[in-house]
């Protein structure tokens, strides 16, 4: 059949013109990353790729993020293939010292900027951590950033006290049951904790899972209510989907489009976890609903009223949806990174013995443990000014960020300049999305002695002695320590989980004595964009006498 009258076939037979148009297309989707991979404009072909399809199409980045173990394959392949990857058409991964500063520092800012992966994950409007804009993310984060200094979370430590004092009073009630029971799950506990906390810091009310023991939610949906079974999986397994498919393209368009075909078919969203991403974005307007709609002291200074007002009181007129934009990104980072420091720090410290007994020691030694009645447990909480300058308290916090970053993603940025940039002594085109993984760069053994080991002393020198090559290895940490990146961009909410992991580590290393439940026993992570902790069960018992 000549081409002439192949075309007039497909003018009179509207099936056989359907099928044309989806042959082409498929013929595009497949055809266009080979020839742009043989095309090579960024002059990617010279970096090794773990296969083709990662070189090729965005499918084998898609595929380590819905497993969970994201942090896990990347680090596989820099492992095997060297310190620079090709995980992408126009991705590389870097595992090299150097690039941290290259990429996230200060001075990168003039050539490398967010990349569009970020206007993929957000919605209608984009929160702080998602904004790509620099005077978007200058704005919002003015709104923001006074409420999470230190000196602010400080200030807010009554509000951290109260929910560890009912953590404590749930831990206890555990501690008196008969050996029937279970082990007690912390990481669960501890997510509790944590949502407790950044509701009354963001919103002047908890979310009263410590209260209920559970962290279901009822919440309105289209026209009625239903119960979300778990808030804490609705945020890891929405941010799954959500982020797996911000990596299928640049296109926002494209990306929305395929997120409502999923919703649409019956069972889909739900098994892909769309659904659940719905489900905690109803926690969230739910919360923020109750929020605005109460009345509130004129006094009251939590996140929500730092963004709705500026420092001298004047309102600010931010629409709802922008609103809860930044309600998510607050809620969802106001726990779990500091789910995941609390769980891995305990995880470590029941693991090593010897940490845990120096770790009590040093937190006797500014409030003395003696035996008797503990029961004012007010009383029992370690105060955050006698713990704050803590060395090896500060060093245990230190070293478990650095072997279990709650940021495990390596976060993408794109370059901007037209005549590229140098990273890592490599030159990279315009248009070329690079990063630093934590994980990996973390565990670089030319940075790092004995670098899988858990040795929180590796961050400060012992008293009365000075180590030079451990000078040399503490300047490392500090320089290319990325638990909650680097540069202007850095995590604004880093002050809050380290003020919160110091005070209830303490409190539980001074109040209780805690140990693995079986030799060998493992800490699960999830990644999903944050690195999620698993179950943690632990043996928990009080302490009845001084070490």
């Amino acid at each position: 059949m000549s081409f002439q009258n192949l075309t007039v076939a497909i003018v009179q037979n509207p099936w056989t013109s359907l099928l044309g148009v989806l042959l082409l297309g498929l013929g595009y989707l497949l055809l266009r990353p080979v020839y742009v991979y043989f095309r090579d404009p960024l002059h990617l072909r010279r970096f090794s790729a773990p296969n083709l399809l990662a070189a090729m199409t965005p499918l084998w980045m898609m595929r380590a993020t819905w497993s969970g173990k994201r942090y896990a394959w990347l680090h596989r392949e820099h492992e095997r293939l060297g310190d620079v990857i090709r995980i992408g058409p126009s991705h590389l991964s870097f595992n090299d010292p150097r690039a941290v500063s290259d990429i996230y520092g200060h001075q990168a800012a003039g050539k490398i900027g967010k990349d569009v992966f970020y206007d993929t994950l957000a919605g209608q409007y984009h929160d702080v951590f998602q904004s790509t804009d620099r005077a978007d993310h200058s704005r919002k984060r003015k709104y923001i950033a006074n409420s999470f200094a230190l000196k602010n979370v400080v200030r807010m430590e009554p509000l951290i006290r109260d929910h560890v004092r009912t953590l404590i009073a749930r831990i206890d009630e555990w501690c008196q049951k008969d050996n029937a029971e279970p082990p007690l799950d912390m990481r669960r506990w501890f997510n509790y904790l944590t949502y407790d906390v950044i509701g009354s810091m963001a919103f002047s009310q908890p979310f009263g899972f410590l209260r209920n023991r559970s962290d279901s939610k009822v919440v309105e949906g289209v026209g009625e209510q239903y119960e979300v079974p778990s808030a804490i999986d609705a945020l890891i397994f929405g941010l799954r989907f959500n982020v797996t498919m911000a990596q299928l393209s640049t296109s926002l368009g494209t990306v929305r489009t395929v997120k409502a075909l999923i919703r649409s078919i019956p069972g889909l969203g739900r098994w892909l976890g769309a659904d659940k991403s719905v489900d905690f974005d109803n926690i969230c307007k739910q919360h923020l609903r109750r929020r605005i709609e109460k009345p509130v002291d004129p006094s009251t200074d939590d996140f929500i009223q730092s963004i709705l007002t500026d420092r001298n009181g004047e309102e600010r007129e931010v629409p709802f949806l922008e609103l809860f934009a930044e309600s998510g990104v607050i809620i969802g980072a106001g726990n779990a990174t500091t789910t995941g420091a609390l769980s891995s720090s305990c995880y470590f410290l029941a693991s090593h013995p010897e940490c845990f007994a120096r770790l009590r020691k040093e937190v006797d030694s500014v409030m003395p443990f003696a035996a008797g009645d503990h029961s004012d447990l007010g009383q029992e909480i370690v105060p955050y000014d006698l713990i704050k300058n803590l060395p090896y308290l500060r060093a245990v916090i230190d070293e478990t960020l650095r072997l279990r970053p709650p940021i495990s993603f390596a976060l993408p940025r794109r370059v901007y300049a037209p005549e590229g940039a140098d990273i890592a002594g490599h030159h990279v085109r315009q248009g070329t999305i690079v990063a630093v993984p934590p994980y990996t760069i973390h565990r670089k053994a030319s940075l790092y002695s004995d670098p899988e080991a858990f040795k929180p002393e590796r961050w400060f020198q012992e008293e009365g002695s000075f180590d030079p090559e451990k000078e040399s290895e503490i300047h490392n940490l500090k320089t290319y320590n990325i638990a909650f990146s680097q540069g202007s961009r850095a995590c604004i909410g880093r002050h809050i989980a380290v003020v919160e992991v110091q005070i209830l580590l303490a409190t539980m290393v001074r109040r209780y004595d805690i140990s693995l439940v079986s030799k060998g026993q493992q800490l699960d992570i999830f990644e999903q964009f944050n690195a999620n902790p698993g179950p943690l069960p632990l043996i928990v018992s009080r302490r009845v006498a001084a070490s």
